[in-house]
């Protein structure tokens, strides 16, 4: 069973919902800057030029999930801090 895997996920997603409701509740000139730190963040490769060796389990498909699921989570803080938002479903385990 990858019971770590879930951990992790509600992990993240109670991270990702606590930094939303601070950046959400910080005054507009703050939240302005924060938000831009956040748009930066979500532009990251987290996994570019990474030196994966052949003997590794980790494919590029890999890599291309997690790459998407490290800047899910920055878009969502971002999301979930506009006042209008209205949150759906979250990929980050498919």
């Amino acid at each position: 069973m990858n019971d770590h895997y879930y951990v992790t996920h509600a992990q993240i997603l109670a991270l990702r919902n606590v930094i939303a409701c601070i950046v959400q509740t910080m005054p507009e000139d703050q939240k302005k800057d924060v938000l831009q730190f956040l748009e930066k963040f979500a532009e990251i490769k987290l996994m570019d030029d990474i030196d994966i060796p052949s003997t590794s389990d980790i494919t590029s498909e890999t890599v291309d999930k997690m790459n998407k699921a490290y800047e899910a989570v920055f878009s969502e803080i971002i999301d979930l801090s506009t006042p209008d938002f209205v949150p759906g479903s979250t990929p980050y385990l498919q």
